[in-house]
């Protein structure tokens, strides 16, 4: 795939991607789905079944499932994330191959740089999130004692609220047991932060491509007829490019971004009721849920005020030296552009700073309905 190419875009988190059997080594194959599958079965009756009957224990005995709640609906959303992308992993592929082509309108100036750049990130990110699920293990570690004085049922010192039916008293079957838990979650916890730090990669190139065509058209008008009129129809099949890449994007993620969204509401009100109660293991988490979820809706602001600019590109040009042929087809270029590209959220909403600040509130909300009491 495209991805395997250094100068391609999202090459660094393809390649993570694949730790979490999200991203093929090749064209993706019937044994890449079964594979993701088996993967996804297994993740649910070892890791979510065991948390869930947890959660069922808690609420029997009356104790608060703040904890387990949060960690299902992040389950669940995360794995849903997962599940479509994996879905769209075709369309995914021809997006990326789609932005690394340079043959017909050229390299967008500071391509490079932000290629660069952005697999540092990418690194850094998961690298980040290695480290963060570590320490997190290791604070359970340090509160085992505490925990089996209060919950018999649990075994103590997993990364997530875990039950088995049975009591582990060997520390070579715990060490196994937490390893494989902690496997599994970061698997989910990787893919999630890294398809957000794709969206946002992906997001920066449109607009590379968008600032390219701003210039084209800017400098639209500079020579004689032929050669503005080819450069005009290149600007055109450039902005057509450049939708279609958006139209393309917006499919691939829609749906993920809804169970995100829905996910980081009540995971955020979770966890804020978590902290109020001086649980501190709930504060990485919900830094890193906001952030993500910022992440998500900054890059579709960023889609949003570029796409809105090409217009004005369009007006700054010399367009008012030539023929109304000329003029006409620049109008039409002005009036479609006052469409903006989007990046939305199911069929109910777009990512952008106000649905950022609609989420929080709704988040304090659910704050609020699990401390009523």
């Amino acid at each position: 795939m495209t991805s395997n190419q250094e100068d391609a875009i999202c090459s660094k988190s393809c390649f993570f991607l694949r730790s979490s059997f999200l991203w093929p080594e090749e064209t993706p194959t019937k044994s890449f789905y079964v594979k993701f599958i088996l993967v996804l079965l297994l993740s649910l009756l070892t890791a979510f079944l065991p948390l869930l009957i947890h959660f069922l224990i808690l609420l029997e005995r009356g104790l608060d499932p703040s904890e387990d709640l949060f960690v299902i609906i992040s389950y669940t959303g995360f794995t849903l994330i997962m599940t479509i992308y994996v879905i769209n992993l075709r369309k995914m592929s021809y997006l990326i191959m789609q932005l690394s082509d340079f043959k017909k309108f050229g390299k967008p100036r500071g391509y490079d740089y932000w290629i660069k750049n952005f697999n540092l990130i990418a690194s850094g990110v998961y690298y980040y999130v290695l480290s963060i699920s570590f320490c997190l293990n290791l604070t359970r570690w340090v509160g085992i004692p505490e925990c089996r004085k209060t919950r018999d049922f649990q075994v103590c010192g997993i990364v997530i609220p875990y039950w088995l039916p049975w009591k582990v008293d060997s520390w070579f079957f715990f060490i196994l047991l937490d390893l494989y838990v902690l496997k599994m979650t970061l698997i989910v916890n990787c893919a999630l932060f890294l398809i957000i730090f794709q969206i946002l990669e992906i997001t920066m190139h449109i607009k590379l491509r968008i600032d390219h065509l701003k210039e084209m058209l800017t400098k639209c008008f500079d020579n004689d007829s032929q050669t503005n009129e080819k450069q005009l129809v290149k600007c055109i099949c450039y902005h057509n490019y450049i939708i279609n890449c958006s139209n393309v994007f917006r499919q691939c993620f829609t749906y993920s971004m809804f169970s995100l969204i829905v996910a980081m509401a009540f995971s955020c009100g979770c966890l804020e009721s978590q902290i109020v109660k001086f649980d501190l293991w709930a504060v990485p988490p919900t830094f890193a849920w906001i952030c993500l979820l910022f992440t998500a809706c900054m890059a579709g602001q960023i889609l949003m005020i570029a796409s809105l600019e090409i217009g004005d590109a369009s007006y700054h040009s010399k367009w008012y030296q030539f023929d109304v042929t000329f003029r006409k087809c620049l109008i039409l270029v002005m009036i479609r552009s006052q469409k903006a590209l989007v990046l939305s959220a199911g069929p109910f909403n777009i990512l952008c700073f106000s649905l950022f600040v609609a989420i929080m509130k709704f988040s304090y909300s659910v704050f609020l309905l699990l401390n009523q009491h």
